[in-house]
This record gives C-alpha cells, sequence and structure tokens, in this order.
C-alpha cells in the first residue's frame, strides 16, 4: 500500500498567517486564515498542533512564503517560495488562462502579468489601496473584507449607484480625494539648490522610491549628516546618531527587518539609521523626549541630503521585538540607543516619478 503524504503550505504575512494541507491528490483537507495580531510565531506553533492532530502521524511536507515568512524558514530549515512566485506557479496550475494577478496584502499591493515574459509592479506607499484600507473601510460599515465582496455583488446585481457612498467616504476625516497615482517631478538643480529659500527646499522635496545605478558619494552624505547637526534640541543635548549603511549585505539584512520596502529597498545605495540616546535624558518625565528630538533632527537629515541633491525615502522603524534585535545585532547598536528613523538614499534616476500626497489643510487653533 502506498504511502500517503501530506502538504502543508503556509503564508505569513504582515498581518495575517494562512494554512493549507492538501493530500496525496492535491485535494483540501484544511485550511485557515487569520490574523496573528503582530505574534506570528504563536500563531504558527498553535495553528501546528491543530494540524498535527488532523495529518495524525502521518508523513508530511511543508514550504513556507510570505513576507514574514522567510525568518521562520530558515531557522526551521525549510524551503521558503517568494510569494509572488507561489501565486504565479498556483495560478498556472489552477487557472492557466489567467494572464494578469492582482494581490492585496497588509502592507503592499502587486500586479502581476503572466506570459512569456511576465512582469510585476507593486505599490510604495505603506497600506494605501492594500488590505489593511479595505479592513478599515470594512469596519465602518461594519462589515469585514468577504462582507465588502457580497456589497459588490448585489452592487452589480442591481446597478446601485455609489455616488452617495463615495460621497459619504470622501466626507469621513483623514481620508483624502485623489490621492492615489504617481507625479512627475524635476527635482531642483544643484545651482537652483544653492540659491533657493527654505520655502522652495519644503515644497520641492519629496520622497523617491526608485533610483539611478550611480553610486551616492559617501562625503555627500557626510556633509548632509553634519548640516543636519544644526537642528534644535532640549537643552541643546543632541542626543542623536546616524549609522550610514554602505556594505550592501548589513544593507539587505536589516530592510529584511523593515516591512515597508518591499519593491524598491534592493535599488538603495545606502541606508542611514537614525537613533536616539536614552544617555542624555535620564529624567523621568523626559521619557518621550528622545524620539522628539530624534524625530526633528530625522527631518532636517531628510533636507539636508535634498540640499546635498541626495534623493531619500523614509522609512518607519517601527519594528517587532524580534525585528528590533536583529537590526540592533547587525548595526551593533548600543544598548541605550533607540531606533528613530530608517532613510532609503540614492541618486536621482533621469526621470523622477513619486506618488501623489495631496497635503490636507493646516489644523491650529489661535488662543
Amino acid at each position: 500500500m502506498q504511502k500517503m503524504i501530506y502538504h502543508l503550505g503556509v503564508d505569513i504575512g504582515s498581518t495575517t498567517i494562512k494554512f493549507v494541507v492538501l493530500d496525496e491528490k492535491e485535494r483540501i483537507i484544511f485550511k485557515d486564515y487569520f490574523r496573528h495580531l503582530s505574534d506570528p510565531s504563536t500563531a504558527f506553533l498553535q495553528e501546528i498542533q491543530k494540524i498535527l492532530a488532523i495529518i495524525d502521524g502521518r508523513e508530511f511536507s511543508l514550504i513556507l512564503t510570505g513576507s514574514a515568512g522567510f525568518g521562520f524558514a530558515e531557522r526551521m530549515g525549510v524551503p521558503h517560495v517568494q510569494e509572488v512566485i507561489a501565486c504565479r506557479a498556483a495560478l498556472r496550475s489552477l487557472l492557466p488562462e489567467a494572464e494578469t494577478a492582482v494581490e492585496l496584502g497588509g502592507e503592499d499591493a502587486k500586479i502581476t502579468w503572466l506570459g512569456s515574459s511576465p512582469e510585476q509592479r507593486m505599490n510604495g506607499v505603506c497600506a494605501g489601496g492594500t488590505g489593511s484600507f479595505i479592513d478599515q473601510m470594512a469596519s465602518l460599515i461594519q462589515t469585514d473584507a468577504p462582507g465588502l465582496n457580497e456589497y459588490a455583488k448585489k452592487n452589480e446585481k442591481y446597478g446601485f449607484e455609489n455616488k452617495e457612498v463615495s460621497k459619504r467616504i470622501s466626507a469621513l476625516p483623514g481620508v483624502a480625494n485623489d490621492a492615489g497615482g504617481v507625479i512627475k517631478f524635476i527635482p531642483l538643480s544643484e545651482e537652483e539648490l544653492g540659491k533657493a529659500n527654505y520655502k522652495e527646499l519644503v515644497e520641492t522635496r519629496h520622497s523617491i522610491r526608485h533610483f539611478s545605478d550611480k553610486p551616492v558619494e559617501l562625503e555627500r552624505v557626510e556633509d548632509a549628516v553634519k548640516l543636519a547637526q544644526y537642528t534644535p534640541s532640549a537643552c541643546n543635548r543632541q542626543g542623536w546618531k546616524t549609522y550610514i549603511v554602505k556594505d550592501k549585505a548589513v544593507l539587505r539584512e536589516v530592510l529584511k527587518n523593515q516591512n515597508g520596502n518591499r519593491g524598491f529597498g534592493q535599488e538603495f545605495d545606502k541606508l542611514l539609521v537614525v537613533v536616539g540616546d536614552l544617555r542624555y535624558f535620564n529624567r523621568d518625565r523626559e521619557v518621550f523626549q528622545v524620539y522628539i528630538d530624534g524625530g526633528m533632527y530625522a527631518m532636517r537629515v531628510l533636507d539636508s541630503l535634498y540640499y546635498e541633491r541626495i534623493a531619500s525615502v523614509p522609512l518607519s522603524a517601527s519594528l517587532t521585538k524580534e525585528q528590533e534585535e536583529n537590526v540592533r545585532k547587525l548595526l551593533k547598536l548600543d544598548p541605550a540607543e533607540v531606533l528613530i528613523m530608517f532613510i532609503g538614499i540614492g541618486n536621482y534616476p533621469d526621470e523622477c516619478q513619486t506618488t501623489r500626497s495631496e497635503r490636507k489643510p493646516a489644523e491650529y487653533t489661535v488662543i
């Protein structure tokens, strides 16, 4: 009698975790999908116990995918397949006539054109237009993602107009109108930057997610960091520091622990890591001052990079405990240093594009 071998696939994403178990005839005998609530390790172990009970001692293969799955696969010594490749393989098997695949993840959206020469693009705007946004919109009308799908089906069936719904959503606080897409722009030249006033510098600086292949001279980066040292701080303590990562191997490893750079992080020539130093803030009431001063300094670094005509994009340093520990080891951070911001840098490409980012009206109160 032929031994039955099951196949277990796990997709560990930025916000959710998915499991599927196939039998030897590739029939689904178990599947599950839920939020891991920023604790994928616990979610994985709990679900595996459930699956082992279903498999009941039979042999099984295991393969992982997903943005957070790589670290698991590395530690467990099992294969990991990049999620776009996994999606393409599944479509080739289950829906071979498909020509285009659109994937909405928790923090990014991808579109893949299938064919003799596959091509893939993804957005670079945090959670804009991705799964997290859909969850937020669903919660506003007290439903979930599948519920939105049912509403869409009814809309197609009965031909409802969405103008009133769109009008109401647009009126919600914090919802930007016509905020998607990209815009082309020309950064100020070196001569123009030398003559620009502060207003021109602020209004013409944009975050850049695609760069030229030309390396950025280290001296220019150092000049930008020196200029940023003029940032004001509490009692002029200047409790900050910038790590300039030029080693490509270290740069890649650091970026694996930062979820917001997929699709463009591989183009960074260098990576700046801004940290604050807790030793400058030793009173209980100053617990947040390191982040306030560090944030002001990081913004001055971004402006100084622009003044040196270096393209840049700020990246969040809000990491999981495991991710932060990995970064600390890679950069050999002092225990008193806290992460403030990552900044990817490179030279401007011949044609510059950036995401459309409409400004809300300034809010202030005169008392």
